[in-house]
C-alpha cells in the first residue's frame, strides 16, 4: 500500500479532497515558524488555519500544497504521522564544538539547493572526463599548520602577502574567491534565500559552509556578515576542502578550549594564510594597533588580537579587555558596513555575485552538449525567460570588459 495512505487520512468532502494532518506535524509547524504563521493566518488562502491546527477542520490538498511552498516544507511531511529527524550532510560547529540543534529554513534550503547543484556538477564533470581534484583531502590535521598554509598557497599560486596588496576588504575577498574558482572550487554567496529578500540569512546562526566532493567542492558564504568575517570564513572553508571534511561554520576566529581538532587546525591554518607569523611579527614592531593592522591584513581587529596573544605580544588579560570592548561596538561596525553596501542597485550585478561564475559557465556548456535542458538551467539558477537572457548578456559584457574574470 502507498505510504501516503498508510500514514494519513485522505477523504472527499463535497467536491474537495481533504487531508487529516497529524497533530505532531501541526505542532512542529507552530513551533518552527512562529513569525510566518502570524502572516499566514492573515492570508485568504489560510483563513481557517487555526481550525486546522485545533482539528476542527481539515485543509484541502490544494491548501496543503500552498502551505508547503510558503514554508519551504517538503509536501510529503504533511502525509506523515510525525516529522522525520533531519540529518545534516556535514557537522555543524559552534565555537569549534559539534552542535545538533535545530537549523533555520533558510540554512536548510540553501544546503539542499547546493547539494543538488553539486550532484549535477559532479556528474557532468565526470561525463566530460574531468579528473578528480588532487587537493581535496590532501591535508592531515596532525601536520604543522604553517607548512599546510604554505601548501595551500602553492596550489593557489598565492603570494604570502597577497592580502596586503589588496586595496580593500572587498577586493581581497573577490581576489581570493577567484583564486579558489580557478582551481576548481565553486564559491556561492548570498544574504537571503533564493531571491526572497524577506528571508534573510542570520549571520549569528551561520557564517558559511562547505560541501566536499572530489570533482565539485562547494563553499557558501553568508554575506550578511562583516567583510573581514567573510574573508576568514572563505579561508576556513577552503582549509576544510583541503582536509576533505565539510562543515557548517557558525563562529569566527575564537574557539572554545574543548573545540574539535579539525576546527582548531582549520583556524590555525586560516590565521597563517591571512596573518602569516613572520609578517605579523615585523608589522607589530612598527604598528601595535589591532584596528590598523586589521585593516592592513583585511581581517578583524579581534583576529589581530588573537594573533598577538599567540605570539605573546599581549597578555591574556589584555586580550580579554580588548575583546570585551570590541564586542560592545560590533553592532555599530556591522551597521556601518551594511549602510555602505550598494547591493541591490543592479539586480544582474547582485545575482552574478551570488552565483559561482564557473557554475554558470558549466551550466551553459552542459546545455550546449545536450546533457541538460534549458528548463534545468532555469531551475538551477532560479531565473528564466527574459531575466535569464538579460543576465547572460550582462555576464558576458562584464567578462568581456574584464570586470568579472571568466
Amino acid at each position: 500500500m502507498d505510504l501516503i495512505f498508510q500514514t494519513s487520512k485522505i477523504y472527499k468532502k463535497g467536491n474537495k479532497i481533504r487531508i487529516k494532518v497529524s497533530p505532531k506535524v501541526w505542532k512542529y509547524i507552530l513551533e518552527s515558524y512562529p513569525e510566518e504563521i502570524e502572516k499566514i493566518k492573515k492570508s485568504p488562502d489560510f483563513k481557517n488555519f487555526s481550525k486546522w491546527v485545533r482539528g476542527e477542520e481539515d485543509p484541502t490538498i490544494k491548501q496543503v500544497k500552498k502551505l508547503a511552498k510558503k514554508l519551504y516544507i517538503p509536501l510529503r511531511y504533511f502525509y506523515l504521522p510525525d516529522i522525520p529527524k533531519e540529518k545534516l550532510p556535514v557537522p555543524f560547529y559552534r565555537k569549534g564544538r559539534k552542535w545538533e540543534g535545530k537549523i533555520s529554513v533558510e540554512l536548510r534550503e540553501t544546503i539542499k539547493d547546493l547539494q543538488e547543484k553539486q550532484i549535477f556538477l559532479s556528474e557532468y564533470l565526470r561525463y566530460i572526463n574531468k579528473k578528480p581534484l588532487k587537493f581535496v583531502g590532501i591535508l592531515n590535521i596532525d601536520k604543522n599548520p604553517v607548512k599546510c598554509a604554505q601548501k595551500i598557497r602553492e596550489i593557489l599560486n598565492l603570494d604570502i602577502d597577497w592580502n596586503l596588496k589588496q586595496n580593500s576588504k572587498s577586493h581581497a575577498f573577490n581576489f581570493l574567491r577567484d583564486k579558489l574558482e580557478s582551481i576548481g572550487i565553486f564559491v556561492f554567496t548570498g544574504s537571503y534565500l533564493y531571491l526572497n529578500t524577506k528571508r534573510p540569512y542570520n549571520s549569528e546562526e551561520f557564517k558559511g559552509f562547505s560541501l566536499v566532493d572530489k570533482y565539485a567542492p562547494i563553499i557558501f558564504i553568508n554575506t550578511n556578515d562583516f567583510l573581514s568575517a567573510q574573508i576568514f570564513t572563505l579561508t576556513h572553508e577552503l582549509v576544510h576542502i583541503f582536509v576533505g571534511e565539510g562543515d557548517i561554520f557558525s563562529d569566527g576566529e575564537e574557539l572554545d578550549i574543548s573545540a574539535e581538532k579539525v576546527e582548531v587546525f582549520s583556524n590555525k591554518v586560516s590565521a597563517e594564510i591571512l596573518v602569516p607569523g613572520d609578517i605579523f611579527e615585523n608589522k607589530w614592531k612598527q604598528v601595535r594597533d589591532f584596528i590598523k593592522l586589521g585593516e592592513e591584513f583585511k581581517v578583524s581587529p579581534l583576529a589581530i588580537a588573537i594573533r598577538a596573544k599567540e605570539f605573546k605580544k599581549i597578555t591574556q588579560n589584555e586580550y580579554e579587555s580588548f575583546k570585551n570592548e570590541y564586542l560592545k561596538n560590533i553592532e555599530k561596525i556591522l551597521s556601518k558596513e551594511k549602510a555602505s553596501k550598494s547591493e541591490g542597485a543592479n539586480f544582474y550585478l547582485t545575482f552574478s555575485k551570488k552565483m559561482s561564475k564557473r557554475f554558470v559557465e558549466i551550466l551553459l556548456n552542459a546545455v550546449t552538449n545536450d546533457f541538460i535542458t534549458y528548463r534545468d538551467v532555469y531551475n538551477y539558477l532560479g531565473i528564466r525567460g527574459k531575466t535569464f537572457d538579460e543576465f547572460i548578456k550582462f555576464l558576458w559584457g562584464e567578462m568581456k570588459f574584464g570586470k568579472i574574470s571568466p
